[in-house]
This record gives C-alpha cells, sequence and structure tokens, in this order.
C-alpha cells in the first residue's frame, strides 16, 4: 500500500505541480512583456480564474468520488451516471463565462478594479481565456476520472504535455510573434486542449472502464457537489482572497502593491498545488478503500497525507524564507525598489500560513473522500471565506500591509483547530 500511495501522490502531484509552473512562466513573461502593468492587470483577473477551476473541481471531484465509492461496492453501471453527468454539466456552466467573453468583459475587469491603461491591457487578456473557459472546465473534470479510473500516469503525462506546450507557446506568440498579452491568452486558452488529446489515451485502451450511461441529472450533481465543495472551496479561496488583498492593497499602496502581491498569488499557485496533489493522489485511495470497507487501508492513507503535506509544507517554507529577494526579483523585469519593499517581506509573512493549510488542505480532501461531507463543508467554509476574510479586515485595520500579509497563516491556525477537532471526534466515535 506504501508504494501505492507513493505512485499515486507522486504522478498527481508532478501533474498539478506542472500545471502551476507553468503559471510561474507565464507571470514571469507578462512581466517582461508588459511590466508591473501586465503583472497588475493578471492578479485583477485571478479570481475568474478561480472561479472557473472551482466549479470545476467541485464536480469533477465530488463526482469522481462517486464514480470511485460505487466502482469499488461492484455497481459500475451507476458509477459511470455520474461520468456522463459531469461533463454534462462542466460544459452546461461554461457557457456564463463565453457570454462573458462575448459581451461584458470590459465591464468585468472594472468591476475587478482595472482602470486606464490595466484595464486597456487586461481587457483582451480576459476575453480570450474566457472565451475557453469550455475546454478549462472539461479537463479538470476528465483528469479526475481518468485518475480514479486507475490511470494516474497519463494525466500526470496530459498536464506535464500541457504545460510544455503553454510555455513554448507562451514565448513564441508574446515575443516573436509579437502578440504580447493576447499571445500569453491564447497559449494558455490552448493547452487544456493538449491535455484532453492526451488524456483521450485512456479512453482507447483497454482497461478504461469510463462508459457514457444515463443523462442529465440535478440529483446526481448536488450529490456530487456535496462531497466535492471541500474541492470547490480550496479553489474558490484563493479568488476570494485575491479579490479582498486586491481592493485593501490599493487602498494602502497602489498599483505596485498589487503588483508585489501578484508575485506571492503566483508562488502561491505552485505551493497550494503541492498540497493539493497530495491530497488528490491519495483521494482515489481512500475512497476505493472506503468503498470495499477496509477501514485499515483508509487509516494508514489518512495518516500518509497529513504526513506528507506537512512534510512539504515545513519544506516550502524555508525555501521561501531563505529565498524571497530572488524569488520576487524573477517578476520585477524593471528593478522596481518599491515592488521589492512590499514583495520580499510579504513573502515571508504569507508563506507562514502553507505550515497550517497543508493539514487543513489534507483534512478537508480526507472527509471528502470517505463522504463526510459535514466535516469538509465546515473547514472549506471557515478557511476559505469566514475566517481569512475576518482575518483580512481586522488585521489590515490594526497593522496595514503587515496585516494583510499575515492574515493568511492567522486564518489558516485558525482553521486548523476546527480540522482537528473533527478528528478528533471521529475517532471518539468510533472508539464507542
Amino acid at each position: 500500500m506504501y508504494r501505492k500511495f507513493c505512485r499515486y501522490v507522486a504522478l498527481s502531484t508532478a501533474g498539478t505541480l506542472g500545471f502551476s509552473l507553468y503559471v510561474i512562466v507565464d507571470t514571469f513573461f507578462i512581466s517582461v512583456a508588459a511590466g508591473t502593468v501586465g503583472l497588475t492587470a493578471l492578479n485583477l483577473f485571478i479570481p475568474f480564474y478561480n472561479i472557473i477551476f472551482a466549479l470545476a473541481a467541485m464536480i469533477g471531484v465530488g463526482a469522481s468520488i462517486r464514480y470511485s465509492v460505487l466502482k469499488g461496492s461492484g455497481d459500475e453501471a451507476q458509477a459511470d451516471t455520474y461520468f456522463t453527468n459531469a461533463v454534462f454539466w462542466g460544459l452546461l456552466l461554461s457557457v456564463p463565462f463565453v457570454l462573458i467573453a462575448l459581451t461584458a468583459t470590459p465591464a468585468v475587469m472594472t468591476l475587478l478594479g482595472a482602470e486606464g491603461e490595466i484595464l486597456t491591457a487586461g481587457v483582451p487578456y480576459a476575453r480570450l481565456v474566457l472565451f475557453f473557459s469550455p475546454a478549462f472546465m472539461l479537463n479538470h473534470i476528465l483528469g479526475n476520472f481518468v485518475r480514479n479510473d486507475g490511470d494516474p500516469s497519463v494525466v500526470t503525462a496530459a498536464n506535464l504535455s500541457g504545460s510544455f506546450f503553454n510555455v513554448v507557446f507562451d514565448y513564441l506568440l508574446i515575443f516573436p510573434c509579437g502578440m504580447g498579452f493576447k499571445g500569453a491568452a491564447l497559449a494558455t486558452g490552448l493547452s487544456p486542449l493538449v491535455s484532453m488529446a492526451v488524456m483521450s489515451l485512456h479512453l482507447q485502451r483497454g482497461r478504461n472502464h469510463l462508459r457514457f450511461r444515463g443523462g442529465p441529472s440535478v440529483r446526481r450533481l448536488l450529490r456530487a457537489c456535496q462531497v466535492g465543495f471541500n474541492a470547490f472551496v480550496t479553489e474558490i479561496a484563493g479568488g476570494v482572497i485575491t479579490l479582498s488583498f486586491n481592493y485593501l492593497i490599493l487602498g494602502l499602496a497602489g498599483n505596485i502593491g498589487v503588483a508585489a502581491y501578484g508575485v506571492i498569488t503566483n508562488i502561491s499557485a505552485v505551493v497550494v498545488s503541492i498540497f493539493n496533489g497530495i491530497a488528490v493522489g491519495a483521494q482515489p485511495l481512500i475512497s476505493d478503500s472506503r468503498g470495499r470497507g477496509d477501514q485499515k487501508a483508509v487509516r494508514l492513507f489518512r495518516r500518509l497525507t497529513f504526513g506528507t503535506d506537512f512534510a512539504a509544507a515545513a519544506l516550502i517554507y524555508g525555501l521561501i524564507f531563505v529565498f524571497a529577494e530572488p524569488l520576487a526579483g524573477l517578476f520585477n523585469s524593471q528593478n522596481s525598489e518599491a515592488l521589492m519593499a512590499y514583495a520580499v517581506p510579504g513573502l515571508r509573512l504569507y508563506f507562514t500560513g502553507s505550515l497550517f493549510a497543508s493539514l487543513n488542505i489534507a483534512g478537508g480532501s480526507y472527509f471528502s473522500a470517505s463522504e463526510q461531507a459535514g466535516p469538509a463543508f465546515w473547514i472549506s467554509i471557515l478557511r476559505g471565506f469566514v475566517l481569512i476574510l475576518a482575518a483580512v479586515f481586522l488585521l489590515s485595520a490594526l497593522f496595514g500591509l503587515t496585516g494583510i500579509w499575515v492574515s493568511y497563516g492567522a486564518a489558516e491556525a485558525a482553521a486548523l483547530l476546527v480540522t482537528a477537532g473533527f478528528l478528533v471526534r471521529e475517532k471518539a466515535r468510533k472508539c464507542s
């Protein structure tokens, strides 16, 4: 079981890490091509990325958990209805984003805080990315099902292929082709198509068990969203945090402050992808063990998930603390002293929260994978909305920009008390 855990987690983490690393490269190219204007416009748009991926995660993770548990119990026909349903609703829920791309992109970017040259730069980028939202959502959903169908290696290959395509075409479209910000958006939009093409290899293999059965069902959608809500909040929390932080930072430090926070959010995307990769890799193993009634395996995989996530967090925080200055410098093509003055201490303070976030992500994923929707719901709601919003508004009022940087850690530390409480309650209930 240890080898199986290591294989699933390594492949899952490699895939999510590769996916997030292209975000870093994308941001780097944009910083070179458009400076702080590009960084600010990109950071203002990030909440829309979070919304798209959050919806895809809620449907894809939730439905694939139901699929895995049902398949583990031997009911493959019912399991397949969740695959069909997830694909249908994923495509349907992407339609509003396409409509925004066609009709309301300037209004949306203005609402997010863009104006002047930032609005001019950001609208074409946002319009192209939103137009490709069906590809983003379907790619995310398909990846979860292929992984739960016992083929994590092809998901990793798909994510890495899409990321490699994005990096290469980012450079080609931004610089040699002279498309600038639009080129970055086009490369990003096309990358999930490459990933899905690779994942289609699984559908052609003999060990593929995914079948289209049944029709659209609101009941199955709600059942999937019930256990996928933790994944939704894990993704959407980034958008909520970014919106709140952008609003407060604009008032305290202006566009340079938002650009500095853009450095932090992009590095955070990589860090959180590692925690998610570990949790997502363990999820099929926990769900399948639960479906087979093997509680000993469930406990082992839970212990390994928490331990691996926290070890990764400790290592990552140490690296960020030591290398904060060169990390910030990667995105400072204009050699702005103000950007460095905000970003370097921001990195060191903000990422204290990663130590607590790793355990909360592991806990929320465990409760979802074992179909305990209540604990997963409360962990998600508290850490993704209630605690972080309370912390950032309170601490920014008391300590200014420093309060904003430490609010993430304060919120995650408080949420960890809730996660620990649910774990203790679960253990007590099983012992009684």
